[in-house]
């Protein structure tokens, strides 16, 4: 540890869709990563780690930024998105041992928060979480840059499976698609947005007609309602995990 750094405890509650979750059963550790669950609905886990910051404020931004990136692998790997109910961080100043317990104590000196039918659960099992943890070491060592545009696309991923509504849905996954277009084709600045948005759908074997879904996309982004969704959305979402298993294949060979 850097001797000017401090240690931080990170906890964060993970809340998914009542109809559409991924549950544990038990707590299981893989890493520094605790997954734990705390809603007897099996709605809601809680995700526990430690980092390295400056300060408290360091923390919180540091802190954040890793919960939001094991729930985007979290999502790719299950395809169940979720959001950050509450996040608490606190400084660990003090560890002793608990002779009784055979435990750790930690002293807390700080805490900051930040808040931010069918039903189908997913069991997070240790070997599925083992490898959600191998995936988010994988990008962590990947480029910045490249790492940005990764976790841009999850995030909208991640929204969309959320979404109810199939017109929100389908701006959601489109815009998951224009981020993959520029990490993939680069900026469509100064033209060309079009043309790149056809090479990148034909490139993941879209099978309906172009025009037709950019034409769609064009009079929900600008009108907001448009019929056809339902007819378009499926194709697109065919598209998207793609770009999905494409993208697990990379993380794979990138371990």
């Amino acid at each position: 540890m850097n001797s000017c750094n401090k240690l931080f405890r990170c906890e964060v509650i993970v809340k998914f869709r009542e109809d559409w979750y991924v549950y544990v059963d038990k707590k299981i550790v893989v890493d520094d990563k605790t997954f734990k669950p705390i809603d007897k609905n099996k709605r809601k886990i809680k995700i526990s780690f430690t980092i390295e910051a400056e300060d408290l404020d360091s923390a919180k931004i540091h802190g954040k930024s890793v919960a939001e990136q094991i729930l985007a692998i979290m999502c790719l790997k299950t395809n169940v998105g979720a959001i950050v109910d509450d996040f608490d961080v606190f400084e660990i100043s003090n560890i002793e041992p608990k002779v009784e317990e055979g435990n750790r104590s930690i002293v807390v000196r700080d805490v900051a928060k930040i808040k931010d039918e069918v039903f189908v659960g997913i069991r997070l099992e240790e070997k599925l979480l083992n490898e959600i943890i191998r995936f988010f070491n994988a990008l962590e060592r990947i480029k910045d840059d490249e790492r940005e545009y990764i976790l841009r696309m999850l995030y909208w991923y991640n929204k969309a499976v959320l979404e109810k509504d199939d017109i929100n849905r389908f701006m959601l996954l489109w815009t998951a698609l224009e981020v993959w277009k520029t990490y993939k084709f680069g900026s469509s600045i100064g033209g060309k947005h079009k043309e790149k948005m056809k090479t990148t759908l034909q490139r993941y074997g879209y099978e309906g007609n172009f025009d037709d879904i950019y034409d769609l996309r064009c009079d929900i982004f600008h009108e907001g309602v448009r019929e056809g969704v339902k007819r378009h959305l499926p194709l697109l979402e065919q598209c998207i995990h793609r770009i999905l298993d494409e993208l697990k294949e990379y993380l794979v060979d990138n371990p």
